[in-house]
């Protein structure tokens, strides 16, 4: 049997000797084999002799299957799954598990840091301080209580709600925009569900923790933007894809927004030296990290080397989530 560790060289920094000594306890003849992404040939050059992989950010899709045959499980270790063609693995017979739930506290807390942060206008502190050697706290005005302020929250699955119950702690009056939500459910976390036009009127702070589909891909378009009345805090900690990223650097050129902070962009490698969202005071930028606390890290590990485990041993009732 063939394991392989497979991920952007970032996503493998981690302990993966920890996941190496969990598989093998389980599978003590396997090759295991860690693999820092280089290209996708490669990439299938590692995967067609492969029994089971864990990878959180890495592309499967059809041609993936047909060349790595023999491959019959793909553990991710996520919560989202949108690198794997799920349809593309259930015709060449290989099961896909994602991981339900482990950073909920986490990207509430860092959705908190980052909204805390872009509200308070740390960043322009921090670059008057620290490049032009200022010292005035008038430099960033103006700053606004965030008692009374609307937070819109887009997506309001266990992570939204996290962020609504410490949002209200800081008197924050909640929207939810979720279109599979009961306006119970909403309420029992002191929000209101509204369409998103009417969040689009009302939001002092909009915080993304929507899932990538094809209804959310590019959701935050230049037409969304538009759409703004308030000049909102925007933040994204969900993914990526779905904003527009030329449509927010407008959003943030025309004043349709008053700043942005953001844990995830387009790309999962982006170029800090050219990107034209780095280097603005009004925008803060961190490298995917919402879900990163040395706890939920080994959960993470786990519960990816538990699924694939349960998996490969045809025991499917044990693993985590199977999509």
């Amino acid at each position: 049997m063939k394991l392989v560790l497979c991920d952007q060289p970032a996503a493998l920094r981690r302990d993966t000797q920890y996941e190496i000594d969990r598989l093998r306890a389980a599978f003590p003849d396997a090759q295991i084999t860690v693999y820092p992404y280089q290209n996708q040939e490669a990439l299938y050059g590692q995967l067609q002799d492969a029994d089971g992989c864990i990878t959180g950010f890495l592309t499967l899709g059809e041609e993936a299957f047909v060349r790595c045959s023999r491959l019959k499980n793909v553990s991710v270790n996520a919560t989202g799954y949108n690198t794997i063609d799920l349809a593309a693995a259930r015709r060449h017979g290989v099961t896909v598990c994602a991981i339900r739930n482990y950073c909920t506290e986490e990207v509430a807390e860092h959705t908190m840091a980052l909204m805390l942060a872009a509200a308070r206008r740390l960043k322009v502190h921090q670059y008057r301080l620290e490049w032009d050697k200022l010292w005035s706290y008038q430099l960033a005005a103006p700053i606004y209580r965030l008692s009374g302020q609307t937070l819109a929250v887009f997506g309001f699955g266990r992570i939204g709600q996290a962020v609504a119950e410490r949002a209200r702690a800081f008197g924050l009056k909640l929207l939810a925009v979720d279109p599979y939500l009961p306006p119970e459910v909403a309420a029992a976390h002191g929000a209101r569900l509204v369409p998103p036009e009417e969040a689009a009127r009302e939001a002092d702070i909009i915080t993304n923790h929507m899932n990538v589909s094809s209804e959310t891909r590019a959701y935050f378009n230049e037409s969304f933007f538009r759409s703004l009345q308030r000049k909102p805090i925007f933040l994204n900690l969900g993914r990526g894809a779905s904003v527009d990223e030329k449509a927010l650097l407008q959003a943030l050129e025309q004043g349709q927004i008053c700043g942005a902070a953001l844990d995830v962009l387009q790309e999962e490698q982006p170029s800090p030296g050219s990107h034209p969202l780095f280097g603005r005071e009004d925008v803060i930028i961190t490298p995917h990290a919402a879900f990163y606390s040395e706890q939920s890290i080994r959960v993470l590990q786990d519960r990816s080397c538990d699924n694939l485990i349960a998996m490969l041993r045809g025991e499917p009732e044990k693993a985590d989530y199977q999509v």
